[in-house]
């Protein structure tokens, strides 16, 4: 499987909306997020992508884990921009992906800046 964010996509159609999967699991918070994320039924142009995460080698294992092309994990996005999510099943078998993001809303440290 592969995983690539993009970035100023064109021509997208958008399916289901999925908003009901995004939760605050921090109860110190009342805060909702304003994220929101959609199905996509068909893409013109997906425009360039910024990383690239890769599933581990081997196969028949539920517990394998990404490997970014990039170094850490954290991406910083811009406010109120779209990205596009692609999953591509680079095999010949039926995969399941389960997705979790985990992300912060809020100022961010001079060393990220």
């Amino acid at each position: 499987m592969r995983y690539t964010p993009h970035s100023s996509q064109t021509g997208v159609v958008v399916g289901a909306n999925k908003d009901s999967f995004i939760v605050n699991l921090n109860s110190k918070s009342s805060n909702t997020s304003g994220a929101s994320y959609y199905d996509i039924t068909s893409v013109g142009a997906e425009g360039p992508f910024f990383d690239v995460i890769r599933s581990t080698t081997g196969t028949g294992s539920n517990r394998q884990q990404g490997i970014f092309s990039g170094l850490g994990i954290e991406r910083v996005l811009k406010q109120d921009t779209e990205y596009l999510l692609k999953f591509e099943n680079l095999d010949n078998k039926d995969i399941y992906v389960v997705f979790s993001v985990t992300f912060y809303v809020g100022p961010l440290s001079p060393d990220i800046i």
